[in-house]
């Protein structure tokens, strides 16, 4: 019995000593080169990122020019939600009374297997959008917590270069083996408690 509660115990600090580890993942990725007239246009000084058409419901992250070339987490909101819910496939499609509503662009994206958008930049006189593409990804073993956005800009003489990304930051669901060897390992804490006490 004693042998038995000491392998439980050993199996308690194995699952505590392996928990699941956040990780970024990358969705979405577009990139390019457009026209950006620098002469009249100056820099561009933000940028305004939608999951699907230009709308404010869509929108997911605005920026200003100081946020370019790093990470920044996503606004939150309903689009946001969404798109998360598509990833981890547990996206209930939006009603329109009791039927599903197919005008709805987000339940257009889930039945299509597809996440889309569009990235507008902004300078002082000029403003250029470009749109994105990317199939949905299977995060259904993951909890998602959230996006980020990497919104890389090189601006040139008469060209803006740019590098666009969307990361899910993301862990590993437990799988049933794990949640068995800390249910066992909880189980042999306690045993090992409890012949303590009774050694008192």
């Amino acid at each position: 019995m004693k042998n038995l509660v000491r392998s439980l115990f050993l199996l308690s600090l194995m699952a505590f000593s392996y928990p699941a580890q956040a990780t970024m993942i990358n969705v979405l990725q577009a990139g390019g080169t457009v026209d950006w007239p620098k002469a009249t246009a100056g820099d561009p000084v933000s940028c305004e990122i939608f999951a699907g058409q230009y709308n404010p419901v869509s929108l997911i992250s605005p920026m200003g020019a100081a946020q370019f070339n790093m990470l920044v987490p996503a606004a939150g909101g309903l689009a946001a939600e969404d798109w998360i819910a598509m990833m981890q496939r547990s996206f209930t499609p939006h009603r329109y009374g009791s039927e599903i509503d197919y005008y709805n662009e987000f339940n257009a994206m889930y039945f299509q297997n597809a996440l889309w958008g569009q990235i507008m930049w902004f300078g002082e006189e000029y403003g250029l959008g470009v749109g994105f593409q990317a199939p949905i990804p299977d995060f259904s073993g993951y909890d998602v917590h959230g996006l980020y956005i990497y919104n890389g800009v090189d601006v040139g003489f008469d060209t803006m270069t740019y590098d666009f990304h969307i990361f899910a930051d993301v862990t590993p669901v437990p799988e049933p083996s794990t949640l068995f060897l800390l249910a066992a390992g909880l189980t042999g804490m306690f045993g090992l408690r409890m012949m303590r006490k009774r050694t008192c």
